[in-house]
């Protein structure tokens, strides 16, 4: 029976070069591979391709790129569960087979769960912890976008944190770190109503935070459901 045929994309069929020039050159750690240009050249094809396929290796973990300097062939390292699948949906973002609204869209499930249960587990120290962000995201000045985002992180890890169920807090650290790296979160600060999609992130935060305290799963599992509704939204209005 015939099936169809797959075209490759370019970007990928130059990054099979790339890992094979690695292993036939025997490189190690440490060796730093041939320039963009030099890459180009040699394969005939334009740097941006020559990019996107360095990208695409460098989500697996096997070459690192050093800014204004080259890149390099990466120390090997042991793969934890949070960073295989930090690999995965990073190569899959950087040839976008998925989006970032796509995984705002698994945020959002696997966030209210989790707050539900931190409403269910949370002890006064978590309660405080987070009472403690909110009322430090009321002091920061509008225009600290590094403080306001940390203070996110810092909210939505505690939240997985409370939870107290190890799977869940992996996948949160995935979240935290694809935003990082994707700069997700510049987008929607630099788009033109960020000041409005602040001030009401922490209203829902603040609200989330209440419900939790008080022990309310139900509540809190909406709530955060609506919070990461509104994150979708606005990914949608800025990546669309």
């Amino acid at each position: 029976m015939l099936s169809p045929i797959k075209t490759e994309k370019l970007y990928t069929i130059i990054s099979h070069q790339i890992e094979d020039l690695i292993e036939q050159e025997h490189l190690k750690p440490g060796d730093k591979l041939p320039s963009e240009r030099e890459l180009a050249q040699a394969l005939s094809v334009s740097r941006t391709s020559v990019r996107q396929a360095i990208s695409a290796i460098a989500s697996k973990g096997l070459i690192t790129v050093k800014q204004g300097d080259g890149t390099y062939v990466a120390e090997p390292v042991i793969k934890m569960p949070k960073d295989i699948i930090i690999d995965s949906l990073g190569q899959s973002l950087a040839s976008r087979q998925i989006n970032p609204i796509e995984i705002a869209q698994a945020r959002r499930l696997i966030e209210s769960e989790t707050a539900k249960l931190c409403a269910l587990n949370a002890d006064e120290k978590t309660c405080k912890k987070l009472r403690d962000i909110i009322a430090s995201s009321k002091s920061i000045n509008e225009d600290k976008h590094v403080d306001f985002y940390d203070l996110n992180v810092e909210l939505h890890r505690t939240i997985a944190d409370g939870a107290d169920n190890k799977v869940y807090k992996i996948f949160m650290e995935c979240f935290i770190e694809l935003m990082h790296g994707n700069l997700w979160y510049w987008g929607k600060e630099h788009s033109e109503d960020h000041h409005k999609w602040r001030a009401k992130n922490w209203a829902e935060h603040e609200e989330l935070v209440d419900a939790i305290c008080r022990h309310d799963p139900e509540a809190a599992e909406r709530i955060m459901y609506e919070h990461m509704s509104t994150v979708v939204t606005e990914m949608q209005e800025v990546f669309n």
